[in-house]
């Protein structure tokens, strides 16, 4: 398995130019004695069942929709749940 590691300290800087969508800055990772600390407030679940889910709030749903496409290609295991539809009132 191929794993790929990309520095996106960066990202904010250039991503709404290029999604359309503004970047929050991401807050810096820390070195704790050797050792890595982790941070997922929704656990690891939907990483160990290699199952990807939308985020609308970040991401706009054609960069969500591309980006799957391509790791599905990639990795034909992976559950891509559908972008959600827009609530009808």
């Amino acid at each position: 398995m191929r794993v790929e590691i990309r520095n996106e300290a960066r990202v904010h800087l250039w991503y709404g130019e290029h999604f359309g969508v503004p970047a929050v800055p991401f807050t810096p990772t820390t070195d704790d004695d050797g050792g890595l600390r982790s941070y997922a407030p929704r656990g690891y679940r939907d990483l160990f069942d290699r199952r990807i889910v939308p985020n609308p709030v970040l991401s706009p749903r054609r960069v969500y929709e591309d980006k799957t496409r391509r790791w599905a290609a990639e990795w034909p295991a992976l559950e891509v749940v559908p972008w959600p539809e827009a609530p009808r009132h």
